[in-house]
């Protein structure tokens, strides 16, 4: 069996994390790592706060200065001595057979990513949970269905997913230009470059979407920049213009200018990023 370094960023989040961490402690098959990259500035988080985790499983604490979506994930990633990374977000809920879970489907699918499955409710639901309706063909194929379902899919959560390091490393981690959506990204690089990302509702996690998070810093967190980003980078012509019309419309931007004025200056801001 294969080390499993487990990868947790956190920003002003200190009591969902500690249940996290209790929570690790007590799986079936314990990782050999748990890293966890702080951008909480020291003096805001609660004193002594890792001692006692340290105390009881091989904790590594990462100080980040500048709050971040991605840069957290990649410095922990490349510090990860485990040869399976396993990315979970701070405020999730998860069983105790939860890691396990994860390498158990990833040797007997023979994949290189399982994306294990999420939901804000008590239990995943039986049919797909969105309604399709308001997506564009790209957000649609790179969702994760997060259902009870189990089969190859085109992207990750980085909510919950494990990874072969050497495979992470070889795309580049992700990207951090992008300031959201970043693992639908990162999942499509995967899926190009011949990575085996396979979706299991047996490593399942109850999102809590908790207070606070990355979302405190509201500048990186522009769902419309990322969405055109993506569309740009890897779909551009017609797929693209037909994502941005569909925006102008579901906007009513012909009632609303001020959506017009958001569309351009998402247009400036992505062609800067992509430079």
């Amino acid at each position: 069996m294969k080390h499993v370094s487990v990868i947790i960023p956190t920003y002003y989040r200190h009591t969902y994390l500690a249940d996290l961490l209790t929570m690790l402690l007590r799986q079936t098959m314990m990782p050999f790592e748990v890293i966890v990259a702080d951008q909480t500035p020291e003096s805001d988080r609660p004193s002594n706060f890792y001692n006692t985790f340290k105390e009881k499983m091989n904790l590594r604490v990462v100080d980040i200065e500048k709050p971040s979506l991605t840069y957290p994930r990649n410095k922990a990633a490349e510090m990860a001595n485990g040869e399976i990374l396993l990315f979970l977000d701070d405020d999730i809920v998860i069983s105790s057979n939860f890691v396990e879970s994860h390498m158990k489907v990833m040797e007997e699918e023979n994949v290189d990513v399982v994306n294990g499955a999420v939901t804000r409710r008590e239990s995943l639901p039986d049919a797909y949970p969105w309604d399709v309706k308001q997506f564009d063909p790209v957000r649609y194929f790179l969702a994760a269905p997060n259902h009870h379902w189990q089969g190859m899919m085109l992207s990750v959560s980085s909510c919950n997913c494990s990874i072969k390091k050497e495979m992470f490393l070889a795309v580049g981690g992700f990207d951090e230009k992008l300031p959201r959506m970043v693992d639908f990204e990162l999942g499509y690089r995967l899926f190009r470059y011949g990575a085996k990302i396979y979706f299991s509702n047996k490593p399942f996690a109850r999102h809590l979407r908790a207070q606070g998070g990355s979302r405190k810093a509201p500048k990186q967190y522009d769902s419309l920049v990322s969405a055109l980003y993506i569309h740009k980078k890897h779909f551009p012509g017609w797929i693209t213009t037909q994502f941005i019309l569909k925006s102008i419309i579901s906007k009513k931007c012909f009632i609303n200018p001020l959506s017009v004025l958001k569309i351009i200056r998402a247009h400036g801001v992505v062609d800067k990023l992509l430079k």
